[in-house]
């Protein structure tokens, strides 16, 4: 792929979690939307239950 032709766009997204209950849930909604092609962060947030 040529980088001069190629955009790359970035936004945030908001999702709602529902099941989370302790820190190590975190952790592990994290780790796997990290791993998701395209992602290149992503927080969770316990009290709010989104990343």
């Amino acid at each position: 792929m040529n980088s001069e032709n190629s955009k790359s766009y970035l936004y945030n997204e908001t999702l709602p979690i529902e099941g989370m209950t302790c820190a190590s849930c975190v952790g592990r909604v994290e780790k796997a939307l990290k791993k998701v092609e395209g992602v290149e962060n992503a927080e969770v947030n316990l009290r709010l239950k989104t990343p």
